[in-house]
């Protein structure tokens, strides 16, 4: 990465709160952030990239702020400019070996760089440097074949063994989660750099022996702990988000993958494209791991949950009522081409703690509809809504959006019912 820098950049005039100024283009694609404390100092990072690399535009990067209190806004700290198709960025605290505190972030590339041999990058902050430097890319050096895992030698059986091209997969997202007393990276990988989408997404676990050392302008640093290492692979299709929800305050947590695409081959191209799905894994402690090569657990399907373009997920608890997963859903049942994005209702589901399962909650679309909202599983729709309950309550939330945005003054109403705010 580039070495810190200690300008402050003041935010624009026309956009008080973009952090970075107008001074890089790359501050106009911010595509994902993550705020973190860390030495007694409030951080944030921001992955910066465009959706596919285009000539004549900025590259991406990822690049870390710190806030700077005497001047009420964040400053650039430092650019981590390998990372030219940063899609997303997490903060780990992870302890080494001597039980000292150490800060990593992963940021994962929806498109890499030439010769790179994975598409995360995780970096970890050397304090005497004040910097983060690379510690290591995470790899996809197996496949799933028909269900089956195999490696860079594919048939090893045969003679000689048959050699399988593995290319290196691009990520859309990770999390971050610790579960019995060990530290795991899952990572929705969404596409591979030939353009596939049915490519396995990858779970990783933090290997704390050994040492890697790390280089700094000619210097070399020893950094405990050899990092993540692949654990489990998960069959996914064109996956856009990958969500760890703890469902038993503190036990086994379970593991939630988005399908931006729909899995079946007679799909690839025709109108069920986005059909896919929400798939929930729950972990078997006692299970053989072939990845692994013994009993050490792995994550099972438990739950299958339909979404269109499913795009996002965020877990959430309220109390006196449970565990939520929102599922933001993005495209319609419609040709990959197509242009009508974004006219999908997304939906939110409570774990059922009896069960075992997320139950749906609540539609969430542009009418507002409740629980007991239309839903569609493998093209059948289901259907008993009940608007006069909600009612009430959309007319509530219309009548405070008016009086906090319009104020007294009121707002300019077109024909449309649309009001422009003063």
């Amino acid at each position: 990465g580039a070495t810190p820098s200690a300008s402050a950049e003041p935010p624009s005039a026309s956009h008080p709160a973009r952090v970075g100024g107008l001074l890089h283009n790359y501050s106009r694609v911010a595509r994902d952030s993550a705020p973190f404390s860390m030495g007694g100092e409030t951080w944030l990072a921001v992955a910066h990239a465009d959706w596919a690399e285009q000539e004549g535009t900025s590259r991406g990067m990822a690049v870390v702020y710190r806030w700077n209190a005497s001047v009420g806004y964040f400053v650039m700290h430092q650019e981590l400019d390998k990372e030219t198709g940063a899609a997303s960025v997490e903060h780990m605290m992870i302890l080494d070996r001597n039980v000292e505190e150490i800060h990593y972030l992963a940021v994962a590339n929806s498109r890499v760089r030439p010769g790179r041999n994975g598409s995360v990058a995780v970096y970890r902050y050397v304090s005497a440097l004040r910097k983060f430097l690379m510690h290591h890319n995470l790899t996809t050096p197996y496949a799933l074949v028909a269900g089956q895992l195999v490696d860079s030698l594919g048939n090893k059986s045969a003679t000689p063994p048959e050699v399988l091209k593995i290319p290196v997969s691009l990520a859309a997202r990770t999390q971050y989660f610790g579960m019995r007393g060990s530290h795991y990276l899952a990572v929705a990988y969404t596409a591979d750099v030939e353009g596939a989408s049915d490519v396995a997404s990858y779970l990783y676990r933090w290997n704390p022996g050994g040492s890697r050392v790390l280089f700094d302008a000619g210097s070399s640093i020893i950094s405990w702990g050899l990092g993540f290492e692949p654990f489990q692979l998960i069959p996914t299709h064109g996956a856009s988000f990958v969500k760890s929800v703890d469902v038993q305050d503190g036990g086994d947590s379970v593991l939630v993958f988005a399908n931006f695409l729909n899995a079946h081959p007679s799909a690839e191209n025709g109108t069920l494209r986005h059909n896919g799905s929400v798939d929930v894994y729950a972990f078997g402690g006692d299970l053989f791991n072939e990845v692994i090569g013994g009993q050490a657990g792995v994550f099972v399907l438990a739950q299958q949950l339909p979404a269109m373009g499913a795009s996002g997920m965020e877990a959430f608890s309220i109390p006196g009522y449970g565990k939520f997963l929102a599922v933001a859903a993005r495209q319609s049942d419609a040709p990959y081409i197509d242009n009508g994005v974004y006219d999908q209702p997304s939906a939110l589901y409570q774990w059922g703690g009896a069960t075992g399962r997320f139950v749906l909650h609540q539609e969430l679309g542009s009418t507002f509809r409740s629980a007991m909202a239309p839903f569609d599983i493998r093209h059948k729709n289901f259907s008993t809504t009940n608007r006069t309950l909600l009612a009430p309550l959309e007319a509530a939330y219309s009548a405070a959006a008016t009086q906090r945005f319009c104020g007294a003054g009121g707002c300019d109403a077109a024909q449309d019912g649309t009001l422009t705010v003063p």
